[in-house]
């Protein structure tokens, strides 16, 4: 955790000497689809739109719900809530953000009839690379529904 939080102190230090232009702006909607890895693979959802922009010239909040599916052995992991992420370009042509998040976790196992349900934070840095105008490349490292995660990002 005490990486993670480092990571991200610097992260946005260099983002306030090296700010490029803004590519996530008010009302942009952005699905990202994605695969990751959590001790076991993961498909996850989450929708990001963009309700302010201009914060510190050129970052922007996004919100929006996000759902996770992992399957591993005989247990099946479903997690689902709301995540806000704040958006600010770092490097030319790459849109850097960091993000929190709340949701439930539900798992189950096939062993015995046994489940769990609880509230899970997040916590996340990732970035968005254009590929065109309305698909993007995106990877997230961080906590919630996966530890890593790559996927494809399209620009509604």
């Amino acid at each position: 955790m005490k990486k993670f939080l480092l990571l991200t102190v610097l992260l946005f230090s260099l983002a306030l000497a090296q700010a490029q232009d803004p590519m996530f702006l008010k009302d942009d909607k952005l699905l990202n689809l994605g695969v990751g890895i959590n001790y076991y693979p993961t498909i996850s959802a989450s929708l990001d739109y963009c309700i302010t922009d201009g914060i510190a010239e050129k970052g922007s909040i996004g919100v929006g719900p996000y759902v996770g599916l992992g399957i591993w052995s005989k247990w099946t992991y479903l997690s689902a809530g709301a995540r806000g992420t704040f958006h600010y370009p770092i490097i030319e042509d790459l849109d850097t953000y960091a993000g929190l998040g709340v949701g439930f976790n539900l798992a189950r196992s096939s062993y015995w009839s046994a489940s769990s349900f609880h509230l899970v934070p997040a916590f996340f840095i990732g970035a968005n690379y254009p590929v065109t105008d309305k698909i993007i490349a995106f990877g997230e490292l961080g906590s919630g529904v996966s530890y890593l995660t790559v996927g494809i990002t399209l620009f509604l």
